[in-house]
């Protein structure tokens, strides 16, 4: 038995980015995030994390299929970026 201390619930919202070569921004999420406030994140932190440890090459960005990551305007985001995604 392991003794475990219990609470009234709650949670805190991050996103964050990782790859072989360092990991990127953690970054809190304030409330609910939508597809703004993704493409938002995405700017400010995941183009300078490629930008810094690829210079924009050899990398696959991959998320999962939550919906504000299917949006229109986030498919958009990703061709005008020209973010290179790892294909299914």
């Amino acid at each position: 038995m392991i003794l475990t201390v219990k609470h009234g619930g709650g949670g805190v919202m991050v996103w964050g980015c990782f790859s072989g070569k360092g990991l990127g921004s953690l970054v809190k999420v304030d409330g609910k995030m939508n597809k703004l406030d993704y493409i938002d994140i995405l700017d400010k932190h995941l183009l300078p994390f490629i930008r810094s440890k690829y210079h924009r090459q050899c990398y696959a960005f991959q998320d999962d299929n939550a919906l504000i990551h299917t949006a229109r305007d986030f498919k958009n985001w990703i061709v005008q970026k020209k973010i290179k995604v790892l294909s299914d």
